[in-house]
């Protein structure tokens, strides 16, 4: 998923107090007020994880370029630490066809003049030198303009580059930053520079407090695996500890639920530990937009092992017999959300279902060669015989595939919260999250064959055609005569039926994608 940022001290307290005794001291003299506040703040913003006008990082969602000749290229990888000052831009962006780019190699390295006007060349090893001469950061902290290289042609920053193209009706991407150019930056703090974040329910100054639910208040829990469940509000990151000093904590951007490890130090679910049995407490503090932090709060639960309680996340199941829901026309936020309700509630089960004959061999086939536990055993069987609100509109057989496709995109079984939301975004026609170099490289093979030429990738309806292959969306809405037509088209081109979950998932790109030879 898709970094999180390390604590450090963010928002020392005596810095704070001192700035609170000036307010009060010198309320009267706003000019010298002003001064104080700014003195302080200069010394006080760079000590903030959050980045802010001057030092600044990439959008977690706008981290994208594309290179005509080199793919996608991603300015926000996890790993990448990518930094833009008011001098350079450091760090790593990530090509999946093409390897790490550093943006800072020896000898050159991209340079910034303050303005955002960008100038010197990155390095990729495969790639060779990338010349930012024609690139500009706005005022809006949105990149625009292109790159050049030597042998693989151009990489555009943004879908709307001014006086030079708008690709967002069928591509829509761009690379955003917090940074922002020296004359854009307001000269006096904002009045809300100083407030912490506000919880639901508040408003500022308010006693409202921020809360943490564990798994919906419960006493206690035979799993160390716990959800945690916080009141929306104002507030931008999060960071959450097993200790109380957060020595082990990171901030990441503000999500509620949750999945949480009690007995981890980083609280990582995929993270083996051995928990004795007692009370567990979990610490969080929430921060603005400028870094500022709430008051610490905190909840326990008694952890106590039993052998009969699955270890998965225990929250409220939903009602099965709710109206069909679908996620098309739906903001990327709210899909999120929703697939994280519905994907929580898979891998909460802990009885088994009853299946048909019909699903219990369509479940066989799944887990067949599947290296999974018994309880990730338990949700498959669930999500074919049951189903989610989103998935209801879905046969047995589809919900099925859609686990199927899952298994042939990234070879291997959904067992995270991550790979259930993926299951459930491929079964209603949704983009995953999660991608694969390997599928994504054979899905546009299978384009050449079925259309003759490579596909391009800036275009809505190729996009959409590798995508399906690749990962194998299901339709909003089916249509029996588009499908037809599409087998007929499979057989003629391929000379046989399909078969195989790769098989039917070019079908589907045939019958859905409107992509043309």
């Amino acid at each position: 998923m898709h970094g999180a940022k390390r604590i450090a001290n963010l928002q020392p307290d005596g810095l704070r107090s001192i700035i609170f005794e000036y307010k009060n001291m010198f309320c009267k003299n706003k000019f010298f007020l002003s001064i104080i506040i700014l003195a302080v703040g200069a010394f006080f913003l760079p000590l903030a994880v959050e980045a802010s006008g001057t030092s600044g990082t990439i959008d977690s969602t706008y981290k994208y370029a594309w290179g005509e000749k080199i793919g996608w290229i991603n300015f926000g990888a996890a790993n990448g630490g990518v930094s833009i000052t008011d001098s350079a831009i450091t760090g790593y962006a990530w090509s999946a066809n093409y390897g790490w780019i550093n943006l800072a190699p020896a000898g050159s390295g991209v340079k910034n003049d303050g303005e955002g006007n960008l100038s010197g060349s990155a390095w990729g090893e495969d790639i060779g030198w990338i010349t930012f001469d024609g690139v500009k950061i706005g005022t809006n902290g949105e990149f625009t303009g292109y790159a050049t290289t030597t042998n693989l042609g151009v990489v555009n920053f943004n879908c709307n580059n001014p006086h030079i193209a708008n690709t967002c009706a069928s591509s829509d991407f761009k690379i955003k930053t917090d940074w922002r150019p020296i004359s854009a930056r307001n000269s006096s703090l904002p009045a809300d520079f100083l407030n912490p974040p506000v919880p639901a329910g508040g408003s500022a100054g308010s006693a409202n407090v921020f809360i943490i639910l564990i798994n919906n208040g419960a006493g206690k829990t035979a799993s160390p695996i716990v959800a945690l469940l916080f009141n929306d509000g104002t507030s931008k990151n999060m960071a959450i500890s097993n200790t109380a000093d957060f020595s082990n904590a990171s901030q990441q951007a503000y999500a509620s639920p949750i999945q949480w490890n009690l007995c981890s130090k980083s609280g990582s679910i995929t993270e083996a530990a051995n928990c004795a049995s007692g009370s567990y407490t979990v610490y969080a503090k929430f921060y603005s937009k400028y870094g500022v932090p709430s008051p610490i709060v905190s909840a326990s639960i008694i952890f106590a092992v039993s052998a009969s309680t699955s270890p998965k996340a225990e929250i409220e199941p939903i009602n099965r017999g709710s109206s069909s829901v679908g996620l098309i026309g739906t903001t990327s936020a709210a899909i999120n959300q929703i697939t994280a309700d519905e994907a929580n509630n898979i891998l909460s089960v802990i009885s088994s279902s009853s299946l048909s004959a019909a699903e219990n061999k369509i479940y066989q086939q799944i887990i067949f060669s599947a290296k999974i536990s018994e309880n990730e055993k338990l949700a498959i069987a669930d999500f074919i015989h049951s189903g989610t609100p989103t998935t209801l509109k879905l046969g047995a057989g589809e919900r099925a595939g859609s686990v199927s496709s899952f298994q042939s995109a990234f070879n291997r079984s959904p067992v995270s919260l991550v790979d259930w939301q993926d299951v459930i975004k491929i079964a209603s026609g949704r983009w995953p999250a999660q991608y694969s170099t390997s599928s994504e490289a054979r899905a546009k093979a299978n384009f050449k064959i079925v259309y003759s030429r490579n596909p391009k990738m800036t275009n809505a309806f190729d996009n959409a055609a590798v995508t399906i292959m690749a990962y194998g969306l299901r339709p909003a809405m089916r249509n029996s005569n588009s499908e037809k037509s599409a087998i007929k088209s499979f057989r003629f081109i391929y000379r046989r039926s399909p078969v195989t979950a790769r098989e039917w998932d070019v079908v589907r790109a045939i019958a859905y994608s409107g992509a043309k030879r």
